[in-house]
């Protein structure tokens, strides 16, 4: 999301991470003196952490398995540094920063040479930086978590967590948000629940891997003493997009939604934009775009913030605006302050916080799983509504939706656009009937808290579907949908073959290299195909990403037979049309066979200049599927020209020629 430099932002439940009125610092190279001694503080670090983390796995967390989480706690120092010193992100080429970050880094070593994690014993009322490993790529990613006073006084005692999502700062770094979140600084006063800031991996509107790092962050945060019922979701400008977007498309994370400015469409904020873009790129966009999703308040209720005079309100306003035509106003409340542009000041915080406060008090009063439920998507990336999971739609991008009504004796589902969904049954409860869509079904055999539905000629019927593989849930959990973008919100690895350094494919593979590492912030997991014994192994436990052609990788030609084209060294067979192969790239994802995705050839099918503009660019450019031409420039050698782009059925097929 574009910053505005001469507004300012103010959110006090964490510093400040935005706007000023002085000029914006900047990232700049500082002077060799400046890096030399750098250099010779940051070796020092490596080498303390190392021995930290060999008193910590061989001292008393080794036994409780806790010892690799407390390592996570070191390696964020060591990958702050190593990241700002190989991106030279440098606030205005000063290291003061960043020498200050290693002496943190120094100091909690000292306390690890105990095997315990010192820096969380006496937290009240202070900012602990804290990491964990990501699942996704195995990088250590940064959090931070703020204490209330009276923290640890009553072990039993449960405290709300508030999620923060921050605005969009061009100059965030690690470094950077290790110094905002600094070990022992004092926590926000007079705040009675526990604060998550989280890092989102830098400046990705929460999008992505940037919107699992708030679930791998949250995760962690619920590990202290939160009332899991009690979590709020916040933030403002870039973190208020992230709030609506996470929120209404998870509207059973969090408690309350507590947005500020942001954005919750793409077309009316992205300038320039024609009505509707190129399919398949338009249907992606319903992936993000909260304003679809914004009937899910009925779950989550909301509670908005904006200046009057923001051109960001038109967030909220969109949303109210839906709400008001589903008969879901009472579901918002709108808070807007008169005559303030960009602007979150600490006195309009505290009537969010009034408004949070009475809506947690009532559903305090009423613990209980929700009996009724009114939840619709567009994907089932997100499909999972309390005690409901979609598992399958008739039509990936069209919404789908489901009311029910789940009273103990009788389960009523009203559906659209849903092929398969899974029940999980309160307590053991299981209802003596279930409806769907008038459709009654009686004297189930159910043998366990769950079951799971499926249509089968416009009739529901107990089971999962028969289909050998379709876009949905597998029965392992992992979601197999597309577009090529999905593979990189779980684990995956990229696999490279002997092409030589400037072959379409391996030119395709260096630049998503070079763009994950800087804007996910994460090393880009690599094998080289010579090094794989067991491909059947890596196929069964993550996304993999082939790059090369089949002569060139033989993973390529081993998983060529699954996919739905062929491939030789002279050419391609794409849709019953030949392609010379020397000339033309394929570029897809599919399911692999064994419950993960296959991609080929590509990353992130958006790209640095995406990153470096509005957040709202982030979206899907390929879909599932597309045949390219390699058009290098001297400016963009992996530039390539689109032979033909889209999505695949909802069986995995090419659709039919129109």
């Amino acid at each position: 999301m574009r910053t505005f430099p001469w507004l300012i932002l103010l959110f006090v439940v964490g510093p400040l991470l935005g706007q000023a009125k002085k000029p914006p610092a900047e990232f700049k190279a500082p002077s060799p003196e400046q890096l030399a001694e750098l250099n010779k503080k940051f070796q020092e670090l490596k080498q303390a952490v190392g021995k930290a983390k060999t008193a910590l796995e061989q001292g008393p967390l080794s036994a409780k398995g806790a010892s690799s989480q407390a390592q996570a706690d070191l390696e964020i120092y060591v990958k702050a540094l190593e990241w700002q010193i190989k991106h030279n992100e440098f606030l205005n080429g000063d290291t003061k920063q960043a020498l200050s970050v290693i002496e943190q880094g120094l100091a909690r070593c000292q306390q690890a040479q105990t095997g315990k994690r010192i820096w969380l014993e006496k937290p009240a009322g202070t900012w602990v930086p804290l990491g964990y490993i990501s699942k996704i790529d195995g990088s250590v990613q940064p959090f931070a978590l703020a204490f209330p006073p009276d923290y640890g006084k009553d072990p039993q005692k449960k405290y709300r967590l508030d999620v923060v999502l921050h605005g969009r700062d061009g100059t965030l770094c690690e470094t950077k948000f290790l110094a905002t979140h600094a070990q022992g600084k004092p926590a926000p006063k007079d705040v009675e629940c526990l604060t998550l800031e989280v890092y989102g991996r830098g400046n990705n509107a929460y999008r992505w891997a940037g919107e699992i790092d708030v679930l791998e962050a949250t995760a962690e945060a619920l590990k202290f003493q939160v009332d899991p019922k009690q979590i709020v979701l916040r933030g403002f400008s870039m973190g208020g997009a992230g709030t609506w977007h996470i929120g209404l498309r998870r509207p059973f994370f969090a408690a309350v939604l507590q947005p500020g400015a942001g954005f919750t469409t793409t077309h009316g904020y992205v300038g320039g934009l024609p009505a509707l873009l190129p399919s398949p790129v338009e249907e992606t966009l319903r992936i993000y775009d909260a304003i679809l999703y914004a009937e899910n308040a009925f779950n989550v209720p909301i509670v908005a913030y904006s200046g009057e005079k923001d051109g960001q309100k038109k967030a909220a306003d969109n949303i109210e605006a839906r709400l008001k035509e589903l008969g879901l106003s009472e579901r918002m409340t709108h808070l807007i302050a008169p005559g303030l542009e960009h602007q979150f000041p600490p006195a309009w915080k505290a009537k969010t916080d009034a408004e949070i406060a009475k809506l947690l008090a009532q559903a305090h009063e009423n613990p209980k799983p929700p009996k009724e439920i009114r939840f619709t998507t567009y994907s089932v990336i997100h499909g999972e509504a309390s005690a409901l999971q979609i598992l399958s739609l008739e039509q990936e991008y069209e919404q789908a939706l489901v009311v029910a009504s789940l009273m103990d004796d009788l389960y009523t589902l009203k559906t659209k656009n849903i092929a398969s969904i899974k029940i999980r049954f309160s307590q053991g409860k299981r209802p003596k009937a279930i409806t769907l869509d008038g459709q009654k079904l009686e004297n189930l055999k159910l043998d366990s808290d769950t079951v799971i539905f499926s249509k089968v000629g416009g009739q529901w019927t107990l089971g999962r579907l028969a289909e050998e593989k379709f876009k949905g849930v597998t029965p392992t959990g992992h979601i197999l949908s597309g577009p090529i973008d999905h593979a990189f919100m779980d684990k995956f690895v990229c696999v490279i073959g002997n092409d030589a350094e400037d072959s379409p494919a391996l030119i395709q593979f260096r630049r998503f290299e070079r763009e994950w590492e800087k804007w996910m912030r994460g090393k880009l997991p690599t094998l080289k195909a010579s090094e794989i014994k067991d491909p059947s192994v890596l196929f069964a436990q993550s996304n993999v990403i082939l790059f090369g052609t089949p002569a060139s990788n033989p993973l390529i030609s081993r998983i060529l037979p699954q996919l739905p084209f062929s491939w030789t060294e002279k050419e391609i067979t794409w849709r019953g049309k030949s392609y010379d192969a020397k000339t033309h790239l394929p570029m897809l994802i599919y399911p692999n066979g064994s419950g993960h995705y296959v991609v080929l050839n590509s990353g992130h099918t958006f790209h640095e200049a995406d990153f470096k503009g509005t957040n709202a660019l982030l979206y899907p450019r390929l879909g599932d599927f597309a045949l390219v031409r390699p058009k290098p420039t001297e400016k963009d050698p992996a530039h390539f020209e689109i032979i033909e782009s889209g999505l695949f059925d909802r069986s995995w097929n090419f659709p039919k020629q129109k």
